[in-house]
């Protein structure tokens, strides 16, 4: 019940706007409920949103230690590795959480590093495919207008910054 409440209180100081009071009330949950996996995932993803890399990955490690499979942990994980310069460990993790959990976030993490590997072509079709599983995924939207842009495909890129602005 505790965790449910808190886990939706740190939801909706996010949607009001208050992320950083958000991660208080998650922390404090954390305090006295340090096994809890599910609140300290999403205490991680939003230290990862808010850019605290060094704050996030250990709720990331403790979750993992505590539940190796947890799918939110893996993933919280390789971003951590992608926000640290660890591209390829990001990537290999991004793409068998994509293969084994079937997870579209995974796959837009493996498209990120593709971008980051320099990999145009792959990553083109990479967000291709989060679109296609998922046609309101704006992240990969903007990603793939960028590609279309930096490739000098305009009139592709005019359209994704269209269908973008809708969101």
């Amino acid at each position: 019940m505790a965790e449910s409440v808190y886990s939706r209180l740190g939801t909706v100081l996010v949607q009001l706007g208050q992320p950083d009071r958000a991660v208080q009330v998650l922390q404090e949950f954390v305090q006295r409920n340090p096994d809890n996996i599910e609140v300290r995932v999403q205490l991680g993803d939003l230290l990862l949103q808010a850019g605290r890399v060094d704050l996030a990955a250990p709720q990331f490690e403790v979750a993992l230690r505590n539940a190796p499979d947890h799918a939110g942990a893996q993933l919280g994980y390789a971003w951590i590795l992608f926000q640290n310069g660890d591209v390829g460990a990001a990537r290999r993790r991004f793409e068998s959480l994509f293969r084994t959990r079937n997870l579209t976030p995974a796959l837009f993490g493996a498209g990120m590093c593709q971008i980051e590997q320099q990999q145009f072509g792959e990553a083109e079709r990479t967000f291709e495919e989060v679109l296609r599983r998922q046609p309101d995924y704006w992240q990969a939207l903007g990603n793939l207008a960028g590609l279309y842009e930096q490739t000098g495909r305009l009139d592709e890129a005019r359209r994704m910054y269209s269908r973008l602005l809708q969101f």
